[in-house]
């Protein structure tokens, strides 16, 4: 069962991966020596294929290990924490709600050093900060009440 999903889902990325790889042919071309538009999309959609190439070959070599219930739940309940996350960021702020995310998903994957747990999530968080903020110029959400 776990192999037949793997090879659909990384068929499913590598014709998305396609799909992509075409649709950036029509964006346009740069004049001199910058690179189009069409460029990451495209470096971005072959390491897809590349990655969906293998995971058809693990797929393809490992033997029939199925993953435990426990590890869906886990699983499936970190998307919810995580899309719940994009819901909130934009509520109460990138610099307040991406620390408390961070924290709660090392907290909810064992991780129970405390001190380490507050440092990389406040670090990790600063980092990112700074990364868009100051040197991409991308601004983050700031959430309705630092408005």
């Amino acid at each position: 069962m776990a192999k037949r999903v793997d090879i659909s889902i990384a068929g499913a990325l590598i014709l998305l991966a396609g799909l992509i790889i075409y649709t950036s042919r029509s964006f346009p071309h740069s004049q001199g020596p910058d690179v189009g538009a069409g460029f990451f999309p495209a470096i971005l959609s072959g390491i897809l294929i590349l990655l969906s190439l293998i995971l058809i070959f693990s797929a393809l070599s490992k033997v029939g290990h199925a993953p435990e219930k426990t590890e869906w739940k886990k699983a499936v309940l970190a998307m919810v924490f995580t899309f719940l996350y994009f819901l909130f960021v934009t509520y109460i702020g990138y610099v307040i709600a991406t620390p408390l995310f961070l924290a709660g998903m090392m907290w909810y994957y064992q991780y129970r050093k405390k001190i380490n747990l507050v440092f990389w999530s406040l670090f990790i968080t600063g980092i990112m900060y700074f990364c868009f903020d100051s040197l991409l110029r991308v601004p983050l959400p700031m959430g309705l009440f630092f408005e």
